[in-house]
């Protein structure tokens, strides 16, 4: 329910055996439960923000085939749409983490050793209007992050250029540091993306993106034709070029890998 209370509860499993092949599995092996409990309202006609939502969310993952506890997470979040059309969220999420390997973060850039941690944060999230000419989204989040601490930040804008041009522009940032460990490092992620619509059937989307973990570019440009509803024809080229060729011995070739990929889909009913 959007107004009251409402509710939600998952159960997910996946064995060791299986292969998800598409890999849109974050993790493997696991079982668990999720449960979503939450109350929204609807303030008075003259308030200034037209909607609020309060939910508590808690997760409970273990592994199907030794039966270990993986990962438990809690957390409680604040939502509120504003009449004017910008929506922000504000929430604090606790951590706890059975680590039975060593986990290796950013490019090999640090690592945090096997054992169980516990670790807090808080995220502010805040979303202008998508009405205006140019919109954003911005995303603040710092907390203990295993036996260290992270802050990272993201920003998302986004230009609209009469109907058949959007530009876009990201950009996140993430500081970690392990003071006992005498570990830190620092990432800056920056991209941007373009959609231009040339007919009502045709369009050119394409999205550059720098990653100063891996000194690495990525490039990726589509094409689409869509002829009716259900079909369409995609022409997409993919790239990944190396920035720092000499971080490794032998040096590295400009071009880590280069995809064209011609696409056509069609629905039919039966």
């Amino acid at each position: 329910n959007q107004k009251g209370f409402s509710y939600d509860f998952l159960y997910s499993y996946a064995g060791y055996r299986y292969n998800p092949g598409m890999g849109f599995e974050m993790i493997d092996d696991f079982q668990g439960f999720r449960g979503i409990f939450g109350y929204g309202w609807f303030p008075e006609e003259k308030a200034l923000i037209r909607y609020h939502r309060i939910s508590i969310t808690g997760y409970n993952l273990w592994n199907t085939y030794t039966g270990q506890q993986e990962t438990t997470y809690g957390e409680i979040n604040w939502h509120l749409e504003a009449k004017k059309g910008f929506s922000g969220n504000i929430f604090s999420a606790w951590h706890r983490e059975d680590l039975t390997d060593t986990l290796t973060l950013g490019a090999d850039q640090a690592y945090v050793p096997p054992g169980r941690y516990s670790f807090t944060d808080i995220s502010v999230m805040y979303n202008t209007s998508n009405s205006n000419a140019l919109s954003a989204s911005l995303l603040a989040d710092a907390g203990s992050f295993y036996d260290g601490w992270k802050v990272s930040f993201s920003a998302a804008p986004m230009l609209n250029i009469g109907s058949g041009f959007d530009l876009g522009l990201t950009y996140a940032l993430d500081v970690v540091n392990f003071p006992a460990r005498n570990m830190k490092f620092t990432n800056h992620i920056v991209g941007t993306r373009g959609l231009l619509t040339l007919t009502t059937k045709t369009s050119f989307s394409a999205f550059v993106q720098y990653n100063t973990a891996v000194d690495k570019v990525l490039t990726n440009v589509r094409f689409r034709y869509n002829p009716r509803e259900g079909n369409d024809f995609y022409i997409v080229y993919d790239e990944g070029l190396n920035t720092n060729i000499m971080r490794e011995i032998p040096a590295l070739p400009h071009s880590s890998g280069r995809t064209i990929l011609l696409k056509y889909t069609y629905t039919f009913r039966f």
